[in-house]
């Protein structure tokens, strides 16, 4: 449990840009996750200057103040969004690492504390002891400590896939930050992002 739950399965880390010396598969899906991510970034860049772009012809035959009021304000925000495209890369490389860091701080100090590997092997011994109320209340233990690190890996697992499909699409996002804030002053879809994340 505690190797799910301190990051040491590598097929569960989101540190997608770090090349570790992993079995195959995972380099496959670390550097497919990579590619994608870098793909779709580049994807992101050509539709920001696109909508630079329309952004300019709009503000070119606008003739009221207000329509270009509103397309200066535009400019400005998709000057912050294509900002943004360059930094994405460095903001989601800090915060993993910066998690991995506080992950194994932790994982230092409990390791002192308890270890989960000689827990369940005792249980596993005492599991087949001869008295039977000994027996019994080990295999107990023992089948809810096999769920629960069910239950972790099943949970890691989904947020591994949940940070892969957000770092993949983040570039996207940025794109439609300066068309989201147009209408309301709300950028919708970094507030669906958002809202995702804590689902």
């Amino acid at each position: 449990m505690e190797d799910i739950l301190f990051n040491k399965v590598p097929i569960l880390s989101i540190n997608f840009f770090q090349s570790t010396n992993n079995s195959e598969v995972i380099e496959k899906i670390r550097g497919s996750i990579a590619a994608w991510y870098y793909g779709l970034r580049n994807i992101a860049i050509i539709l920001s200057l696109a909508v630079l772009i329309y952004i300019g012809i709009r503000m070119a035959i606008s003739t009221l103040s207000e329509d270009k009021a509103k397309y200066k304000k535009m400019l400005i925000d998709w000057v912050v969004g294509f900002i943004t495209i360059f930094l994405l890369h460095y903001i989601i490389v800090i915060t993993v690492n910066v998690n991995d860091l506080l992950v194994n701080m932790f994982a230092n100090s409990f390791k002192n504390q308890f270890n989960f590997g000689s827990f369940a092997s005792q249980l596993s011994f005492n599991a087949l002891a001869q008295r039977w109320t000994v027996a019994f209340t080990s295999t107990i233990l023992y089948l809810f400590l096999v769920v629960m690190i069910f239950m972790f890996l099943i949970n890691y697992l989904k947020r591994m896939l949940t940070v892969a499909f957000l770092m993949i699409i983040a570039p996207i996002i940025t794109v439609t930050y300066s068309i989201d804030k147009i209408g309301d002053r709300k950028t919708t879809s970094i507030k669906y992002m958002a809202k995702r994340i804590y689902i």
